[in-house]
């Protein structure tokens, strides 16, 4: 609504009456789930790419990937935003990656150390091959050495409850493997099963840990066997990296391009989500929410047609379901690559992203129960300039 004032004056032996209003700015008048807020700064240069996105606990918000900032800070490839958008200029990770580095994954500990992983040799000049911990001003941690193991590049990366770290990642040689590496980096090699260290020949491994009952999920390319029944692409941990028979799944794909990631949604069910078309052998497309024995959830049928490629997934506390990816224009509603759905799967109409994102959206991160957070290759959300990086209303 308009803020007007009356303002009187006198011409010609006249008194006038002149209205003069303000108005709210769009982000005010337009603060519907799927809105774009305009309050939030756009701080990245053209062509960012942003894959990783982490809400410290006072609020403040870690972005990396591959880009650097604009305007009078300069920031590369890891940046913190007060929560206005704006760089905090007491974090600076100074040259970042260099020119051919790349930061795919983020977590931020406890103790508010972070670590980084993805395609790259060195950090601020410094050699660290593929995984580093940062301090929190953004210097290097140099407790945290990885050894024992070698790691080219990582393929994904998440934190236990005691501080030891998993990771999915490829060696010198393009052999494929799951480890955990201890809080100073050494490797941990009772995880290395012969399933998760490249024989069979298992691939692009995702990890991720289920604190509720202390279990790894491990979701890529392979096969294992429960009592002579084999399973496909999707199984569960013990932490000594033995199978936990109580949980099977088949997760499968027509075609040979197949993703398989997974987070835990509360009450021991699963949400799994990537690129896939059947779970269990019942048609499910890219998106599927699994009960904590590995058996589907038929009452969760998403809206999905297969086109989609799913990124990045969040779930709000009420159930819905933030999904980011690439390819959603074939679909009337999953559309912009960024779209919203229901407890079931249907999609939520009253999330409205209009045109949405013009290109990948790689992250996506609630950062509390109003605004979300986007990032990814994308320089527009909703024909509005945002390069790498946008706050939506939600």
């Amino acid at each position: 609504m308009p803020n007007c004032k009356k303002i009187i004056f006198l011409t010609g032996g006249k008194l006038i009456f002149v209205a003069f209003c303000s108005f709210l700015a769009a982000g005010q008048i337009f603060a519907n789930p799927g809105r774009l807020d305009f309050t939030f700064q756009n701080i990245l240069e053209d062509g960012a790419n942003v894959t990783a996105i982490e809400i410290q606990p006072d609020g403040k918000i870690l972005v990396a990937g591959k880009f650097n900032t604009r305007g009078a800070v300069l920031r590369r490839d890891v940046v913190r935003l007060n929560s206005d958008g704006f760089p905090d200029t007491t974090f600076d990770v100074g040259s970042g990656t260099g020119s051919n580095g790349f930061i795919r994954f983020m977590k931020l500990q406890t103790d508010g150390k972070i670590i980084v992983a993805g395609n790259f040799s060195q950090i601020n000049g410094e050699f660290r091959p593929a995984i580093v911990r940062l301090n929190t001003n953004g210097s290097i941690d140099t407790t945290f050495n990885v050894s024992g193991i070698n790691v080219s590049f990582v393929n994904d990366l998440d934190i236990q409850s005691d501080g030891k770290i998993l990771i999915s990642a490829t060696n010198a040689t393009g052999l494929s493997f799951v480890t955990r590496l201890n809080t100073n980096g050494a490797n941990e090699p009772s995880i290395g099963v012969p399933l998760f260290s490249g024989s069979p020949g298992g691939f692009g491994y995702r990890v991720s840990f289920v604190p509720t009952e202390n279990k790894i999920l491990v979701g890529g390319n392979f096969n294992y066997t429960v009592n002579q029944t084999q399973y496909r692409n999707l199984a569960r941990l013990n932490l000594d990296g033995t199978i936990d028979s109580t949980f099977t799944a088949n997760v499968t794909n027509t075609t040979f391009d197949l993703m398989v990631n997974t987070k835990l949604i509360g009450n021991g069910k699963i949400l799994v989500w990537g690129k896939f078309d059947t779970v269990n052998g019942v048609t499910r497309r890219n998106l599927a929410i699994l009960n904590t024995d590995g058996s589907l959830d038929a009452s969760f049928n998403p809206a999905t047609i297969g086109t989609e490629i799913f990124i990045s997934v969040a779930v709000q506390t009420n159930g819905k379901i933030i999904v980011g990816g690439s390819n959603f224009t074939f679909n009337t509603f999953l559309r912009g690559n960024v779209a919203r759905l229901n407890a079931d799967g249907t999609v939520d109409t009253t999330f409205n992203q209009g045109k949405g994102a013009n290109g990948e959206v790689r992250a996506v991160k609630i950062r509390n129960e109003n605004k979300l957070l986007i990032g990814g290759t994308f320089f527009r959300y909703h024909g509005v300039p945002r390069r790498g990086l946008a706050q939506i209303d939600l």
